[in-house]
């Protein structure tokens, strides 16, 4: 069984699928209880909204975002069980590599995301610069 340990307070965390019952939906609701201890130097939000590819039209959505606390890069994640097909995984994120974003909509959806999960405003220029670079 894989485990993961935080250096900075000595806590091991274990992997999620000795439970067969677990789904991504209840991985990423852990990813998320989880994320100042996994990634204390970023905001982690859902991120679930349909990215469109240029090239072939195809649309998938991402389930979380990683934002570095000084707001400098971002990070789309895509959440994956150890059943699927790796063919599955890379389709999808070459959608999220090849996509065709709205920044004023993903501004506005992920400045949305701060209020509801951190309780912190957010301006949409600091975000729309953020996308934008």
């Amino acid at each position: 069984m894989a485990r993961i340990l935080t250096p900075t307070d000595g806590r091991w965390y274990d992997e999620l699928k000795a439970v067969a019952y677990y789904g991504e939906t209840e991985l990423e609701t852990w990813i998320h209880q989880h994320a100042k201890s996994l990634f204390p130097y970023h905001y982690v939000i859902p991120f679930k909204i349909e990215v469109a590819s240029k090239t072939t039209a195809k649309t998938k959505k991402p389930d979380l975002a990683l934002i570095r606390n000084d707001f400098s890069a971002w990070v789309m994640v895509e959440v994956e069980l150890e059943d699927h097909q790796l063919d599955h995984v890379l389709k999808q994120t070459r959608v999220f590599l090849d996509g065709d974003y709205n920044l004023p909509e993903i501004a506005q959806y992920v400045r949305d995301q701060f209020q509801k999960f951190h309780g912190k405003h957010v301006s949409l220029h600091r975000l729309k610069t953020l996308f934008n670079a």
